[in-house]
Parts: structure tokens; C-alpha cells; sequence
């Protein structure tokens, strides 16, 4: 019998659905909906275009639920990011990142804002607030609505109108407001925590009472789970719990791990007691050992992570840890149908010098989707210098402006979901033909592999 929870091996032939390429037509139950997810062959391909009707090899190529997050986030306009980035600079003038004054103890909410600007997915949901439907915030009101004023924020600081060069003033009207909607969390005369202050923002912007936001919102930052255990006695499976998804990754990382290898760690097996219900195992008192998997059902567009250097000394110090980053990472495996690789890139980086997170100072690491001078930059409040990519992804990072210092321990990453694998998919589903030379001898082939 096979395996209910996890991919059938003959699905997995191919990563990519192109033309000329046979899928064996398996039946995949989720043990959790009881839904079924049909994975197409060529041969039904060429019948269902035989007949006129439309074919999304999308659908057998990806869990419903991630098949769902997709259609939502394409879904958005995306004029709004247009109309913030694409601005009319003169000619020869680059369009860089801005620094933000700092004017106390606030440098771990700057970090966050540049994280923010230079995430483009961001950018291009956030202006649709207010211009697709009207904030329900009443104009006056105290704490302000914090999605107006971050979309504020965004139009700021990519306007052409200023100069370009300066960093944004501590008075900007924008910044203000947001800070006083996080003074409900945060001491407004203490240094906090930024990764706090990224979940906080995360937080308040979904709009549960708006059905389209809210799905909008899941489908930018969650990322869901299914869970099972398997008998390490008996090999007996079953399914798990069903978790409430998670906005940011929280991560261990061990002496020189690299941050692809805590995270796959992470999202693999591990060891539990519990009862185990099979009949070779059903007298066994105190439960047995299992090991509990859990697969990937819908992965984020923003997927943050936060790492774990905060497992403090009996004096009360940081401990430091170097380890490698990782630019791209490749959770394929982890899913519960992987068709479709799920990949991941690097956008920005928030590291910290100090000896706690409460304490210290934080700076800012980004990516450069835009036309610019360099592709990467540290921004450390109002300072903003260029980066190698080398430097971009140390760990820790050493600004020019800091050589002398320790350095800045890497803290809260946040990585880009890579489409470009299902936009492939899309393009090859639009230009295959619906012929399939010799498909008998195809399949014979696969069949013996």
C-alpha cells in the first residue's frame, strides 16, 4: 500500500511540467482534508486538449493550499509598486536606499523600516490600502492606523521630490505615528527588541474584518504545516496535531552550522514519546518512540527567520556564534507535493552589536531590486554605505565605519520567494502541443527506472 503521507515516488519524475515530459497519473489522499490531488500524465494531458477544455498543470504540480496562496498573491496589483519605485529621476541618477534618523533609542525600528522598503512584494501590497478599498480608521484617531502610515512611509521615501541623498528627518510625520501605535508594546524611552518590532508590524497589519486583506496578509507571510509521527518500533504512521501556521522561522543554530542546515533542521524530524495505536505496539505502556515530520502544505511569499542567539551565559551575556548565511534556500523536499521547487532568496539582513537584545545597536543589511549604484548596502540610521556581496552575506558583519568593533551579529533574515519555476511552468503549459510522439515507449522507459 502506499504511503498516505508522503509524495509517491513516481510524481516525483520531474521537477518542472514540460513539454515531452510523462507524469504517471497517481492518486495523492491528505490524510488530514481527505482530499484528493489527482498528478496528470501526458497521455490525459493530450485528452483534455483534444477536447477544448483548459489544463493548469499548476494543480498537480502543488498542495491545494499552496495552490491557493498563489492564486491570491498574483492577484494583487501591482501598479502601486511601479508607482512607488519607477520614479522620474534624471538621467544618470541611480535610485538608492534612504537612511532614516534615529533620535534616541529607536535604531531597532529603523532596521526594520529599510527591511520593509526593500522588500518589493511588500511594497506592491501595501499601496493597495486605501486606494482598492477605504481605510475604516477614522481620521483623528489615536493610536493612527499603522497600514496608512507605513504606505505613507513607502511613498516617502522613494519620492523624487526630495533630495535624494538625505536620509528621512526623525520628525517624519509617518514615522511618528507608527511610533506612537507601538508605544501599546514597546517602552517609548527603552531599546527593544527589532525582531519584537518586526513581529508587532507583521501583527498589525492584517485586517481580519477584510476578507481580502486578511487572505492577502496569509498569503505574504504564512507558512503552513501538516504534521504525522511514525513508530520507530513498528513503522506505523499517523497524523499529527494540526499547528496554527507560522509568520517567522525561529531558529537554533549550533557552533558553525550554516543557516540552510539550522533551518532544514529545523523543519525535519524529531524525536517524541507518544502512544502509538498499532497492534504490535498497543500494550506498550508509557508510549514509544516516534518521529514527528512536518511537511510544508503552503509556503509564504516573505519568509522571515529569526536565529537564536539570545542562549545567554549564567552571567547574563550573549553568547556569539559564527556561521555561515545562506542566500538561496531549498525547501523543496519539504513539501508535501513538490512538483514545483520552493526556493528562496536573501533580501535584507538585521544584525546586532551589544551584549543583550534589549541593549546595543542594530543595523540594517539590503538587497537592491532597483537600479542602483551597488546591489547591496548597510544602512545604520542615517548612514548608508555600499557592500560586496561577500560582505553582504558575513556573519558577523564588519561596516567600514565599524572595522575596529566586533561586528554586528546576524540576527533577523528575510528571504523572497523565487517564482520563477512556476512561471516556467505556466509559460510551457501555454506552448505545449498537444501531440506526444511514442508516449508507449516513454512510459516503458520510466517504468524500469
Amino acid at each position: 500500500m502506499a504511503d498516505l503521507y508522503s509524495e509517491p515516488r513516481r510524481t516525483q519524475a520531474r521537477s518542472q511540467f514540460k513539454e515531452g515530459t510523462v507524469y504517471y497519473r497517481t492518486k495523492h489522499r491528505d490524510p488530514e482534508t481527505g482530499r484528493i490531488t489527482t498528478i496528470w500524465t501526458m497521455q490525459e494531458r493530450r485528452r483534455i486538449l483534444d477536447t477544448g477544455k483548459k489544463f493548469n498543470p499548476e494543480h498537480s504540480l502543488r498542495h491545494d493550499d499552496q495552490q491557493r496562496q498563489d492564486r491570491i498573491a498574483r492577484s494583487i496589483p501591482d501598479q502601486g509598486l511601479r508607482r512607488i519605485t519607477d520614479v522620474a529621476l534624471p538621467r544618470g541618477k541611480p535610485l538608492e536606499p534612504r537612511g532614516i534618523m534615529n533620535p534616541g533609542v529607536y535604531c531597532y525600528q529603523n532596521s526594520v523600516y529599510q527591511t520593509l522598503m526593500h522588500t518589493p512584494m511588500f511594497l506592491k501590497w501595501i499601496d493597495t490600502h486605501v486606494r482598492v478599498d477605504k481605510c475604516r480608521a477614522k481620521k483623528g484617531v489615536r493610536p493612527p492606523c499603522v497600514r496608512c502610515n507605513i504606505r505613507g512611509l513607502a511613498v516617502n521615501y522613494w519620492s523624487p521630490d526630495e533630495e535624494r541623498s538625505d536620509p528621512l528627518s526623525r520628525s517624519n510625520p509617518y514615522i511618528k505615528n507608527i511610533r506612537q501605535a507601538a508605544w501599546s508594546r514597546f517602552d517609548k524611552s527603552a531599546h527593544e527588541d527589532a525582531s519584537e518590532f518586526y513581529n508587532w508590524i507583521v501583527e498589525v497589519l492584517d485586517d481580519e474584518e477584510d476578507e481580502r486583506w486578511h487572505e492577502e496578509w496569509i498569503a505574504l507571510y504564512s507558512m503552513s504545516f501538516r504534521e504525522y509521527y511514525e513508530c520507530r518500533r513498528c513503522g506505523a504512521q499517523r497524523p499529527g496535531s494540526i499547528d496554527s501556521p507560522e509568520f517567522s522561522l525561529e531558529i537554533g543554530v549550533r557552533g558553525v552550522d550554516t543557516v540552510d542546515e539550522a533551518i532544514k533542521r529545523h523543519l525535519g524530524p524529531d524525536k517524541v514519546s507518544v502512544y502509538c495505536d498499532s497492534r504490535q505496539c498497543r500494550k506498550v505502556r508509557g508510549g514509544t518512540a516516534h518521529d514527528r515530520h512536518k511537511q510544508i502544505t503552503a509556503g509564504p511569499r516573505i519568509l522571515r527567520v529569526t536565529l537564536k542567539i539570545t542562549e545567554y551565559q549564567s552571567e547574563g551575556y550573549k553568547i556569539k556564534k559564527r556561521f555561515e548565511l545562506a542566500e538561496n534556500l531549498d525547501l523543496t523536499d519539504f513539501q508535501v507535493v513538490h512538483g514545483v521547487p520552493l526556493r528562496y532568496k536573501l533580501a535584507s539582513v538585521i544584525s546586532h552589536q551589544g551584549k543583550t537584545l534589549g541593549s546595543g545597536h542594530y543595523v540594517a543589511s539590503v538587497r537592491s531590486f532597483y537600479a542602483s549604484r551597488h546591489q547591496f548596502y548597510n544602512i545604520n540610521d542615517g548612514e548608508m554605505q555600499g557592500l560586496h556581496r561577500s560582505e553582504f552575506l558575513s556573519n558577523p558583519q564588519i561596516p567600514r565605519y565599524f572595522e575596529e568593533g566586533p561586528g554586528f551579529q546576524v540576527y533577523t533574515l528575510t528571504y523572497l520567494m523565487d517564482e520563477r519555476p512556476l512561471d516556467n511552468i505556466r509559460k510551457s503549459s501555454k506552448n505545449a502541443a498537444p501531440e506526444i510522439p511514442n508516449i508507449r515507449a516513454r512510459y516503458a522507459r520510466l517504468d524500469r527506472s
